[in-house]
């Protein structure tokens, strides 16, 4: 999953495509199972996948964040007073 751009927060339709777009790519063909549960299987691994994406984006936010913090708590502790 490190193909996800991370460029800014992704819409839902967004992250929907690209997780169908990664299921589509990594799922076996012929699965042999009724069409509902195919289904089923198919809305559970898209589902999956965006949560991963959601996942990714979280934790390269939270990275930014602890770099600003770092950032600013060595600029106010460091203020001439």
């Amino acid at each position: 999953m490190s193909h996800v751009d991370h460029s800014g927060p992704s819409s839902v339709s967004t992250l929907r495509d690209q997780a169908e777009q990664h299921v589509l790519e990594h799922t076996e063909s012929g699965t042999g199972g009724e069409p509902l549960s195919e289904d089923l299987v198919h809305e559970l691994r898209v589902h999956k996948v965006e949560l991963e994406i959601q996942n990714e984006e979280l934790l390269a936010a939270r990275n930014e964040l602890e770099k600003s913090q770092k950032y600013l708590s060595h600029v106010f502790y460091h203020a001439p007073v």
